[in-house]
């Protein structure tokens, strides 16, 4: 708009006239200096608040992309870094739809919050831990200490709605380095494990069994 202004009013100067006359040529050079030099502050300083409006949405959308609005954790969308003698645990709440149903959905996102409150605390506090959001009530971590998923800590967690104290507990599969090449292969390791263990009681950590010994 400013642009579309000046080169308006400098079409009109030169085919009609001008719009404001000076006693001597020196002022209307001067007016001339002037109003340019005006010009391009206005149209320098719309770009610049423009560029920073544009990066600061951008770096928005990257972090949306990045990071669980719900937990604040990273989600399964951000690339999970490989470390030397890591472990992976793919913990999952126990009986999720039950708590949705029984409390409401807004339960469910205070249980899953309340998790990823926990596993960031565990992040400031140990080195090479990150956690994940693997997508519903599924999280991933990636820890190079191998005790990390015998302190059940989750069980120890509490959310009150309307007065109700909900209790809940997680079940945890886990795969070290070394039983597979990939962080993909170790991810689906500890996935099934995690299941083996909600297919036997639940509310257990499951590092390796007799059927996967066999197989």
């Amino acid at each position: 708009s400013v642009v579309a202004s000046y080169l308006l009013l400098d079409i009109w100067t030169n085919t009609h006239a001008p719009l404001y006359t000076f006693a001597t040529p020196q002022g209307t050079k001067l007016f001339g200096i002037i109003n340019g030099t005006a010009t391009v502050l206005a149209v320098s300083l719309y770009y610049l608040a423009f560029t920073y409006i544009v990066l600061g949405f951008e770096r928005g959308l990257i972090h949306d992309a990045s990071y669980d609005p719900l937990t604040g954790l990273a989600n399964r969308r951000e690339q999970i870094q490989e470390l030397e003698d890591y472990c992976v645990y793919m913990i999952d709440v126990d009986n999720f739809k039950h708590i949705n149903d029984t409390f409401g959905h807004d339960a469910g996102d205070r249980v899953l919050k309340s998790i990823g409150e926990l596993l960031t605390e565990c992040k400031y506090k140990m080195n090479k831990f990150l956690p994940v959001r693997w997508g519903g009530e599924e999280f991933v971590v990636v820890h190079c200490d191998a005790d990390i998923g015998r302190e059940e800590k989750i069980k120890e967690l509490r959310v009150t709605v309307d007065g109700a104290e909900i209790c809940f507990t997680a079940t945890v599969g886990a795969a070290a380095a070394g039983e597979d090449i990939s962080i993909d292969g170790l991810i689906a390791l500890a996935d099934s494990r995690m299941y083996y263990g909600k297919g036997h009681g639940k509310d257990c950590l499951v590092f390796i069994h007799d059927e996967w010994r066999n197989i």
